[in-house]
């Protein structure tokens, strides 16, 4: 079970779980002044016995819980468990003991023992500007102009794929693919404002597609690259990834299964 939390000073934090989604919540509770305009803030939770099974999996006290950040992976283990105190849900929230070194975002791996220098690493955009990677940039453009649905290609046979609308990051990645490349542009002439022409896809060094994740589309949302991390340690990076709209945000992380792309929503919230 994984998740990108935050994660404060405090030497534990609370750990909920939502259909075996999980996200960490500081325990701070909002002053009594705020608490009228807060309207997401959680009660005490109330406690439960030592284990518990959510959607056919089995949590107790002292399971162990990796905490993977920028600076390296931290050994937790589950202090305690118990339910959100108002009632109105199934979550089950996880106390954790021990500290967290790194941060402000971790990458939480439940029930398994990740080694101490696995790190989450910060995506590294190559440079579309330049001479050299014109081709790579002419070479997206083409794919995205040419795999638009159909119904699309007229709203799109106008814009203009801008070095600004490409990021392209190099990583470690199945299928021969070295490059992960997130597409967005935005307010389209031709929609109302809100929609955004976007991809997201496997590519080589040159720019050439190998596999789409998100293929060519006019959507509301984008899909912004945050981190990305070898979670499992089989030589493959794992992506922490956005999907941003005018009316929210989620994280998502974006794992290989024999070799295929497959992505989890794990936090965030929306209309």
């Amino acid at each position: 079970m994984v998740d990108v939390v935050p994660h404060g000073e405090a030497e534990y934090s609370r750990l909920e779980a939502l259909l075996g989604q999980w996200e960490f919540v500081a325990p701070d509770m909002p002053e009594p002044d705020e608490a009228d305009e807060e309207e997401d803030w959680i009660e005490p939770p109330v406690p439960i016995p030592v284990q518990a099974t959510v959607i056919g999996r089995r949590y107790g006290v002292g399971d162990p819980v990796s905490i993977i950040t920028s600076a390296g992976t931290s050994q937790l283990k589950v202090s305690g468990l118990a339910r959100p105190g108002n009632g109105q849900d199934d979550r089950l929230v996880l106390m954790l003991a021990g500290k967290v070194r790194g941060g402000p975002f971790g990458l939480a791996v439940v029930g398994a023992r990740i080694p101490a220098e696995r790190k989450l690493k910060a995506p590294v955009a190559v440079d579309l500007k330049t001479v050299a990677n014109k081709g790579v940039l002419s070479r997206i453009r083409a794919r995205m102009k040419a795999d638009v649905p159909a119904e699309q290609r007229k709203m799109v046979a106008g814009v203009a794929l801008l070095p600004e609308h490409v990021t392209m990051v190099h990583g470690r990645f199945p299928g021969g693919a070295t490059a992960l490349v997130t597409v967005d542009v935005p307010e389209l002439s031709e929609a109302d404002g809100t929609e955004h022409f976007t991809a997201l896809f496997l590519a080589d060094a040159a720019g050439n597609l190998v596999r789409w994740i998100y293929k060519p589309e006019v959507r509301i949302e984008f899909h912004p690259i945050y981190w990305l991390v070898d979670v499992d340690g089989d030589g493959l990076d794992e992506v922490l990834f956005g999907m941003e709209y005018y009316e929210g945000d989620y994280l998502y992380l974006l794992r290989w299964k024999d070799g295929a792309p497959v992505t989890a929503e794990i936090a965030g919230e929306g209309v």
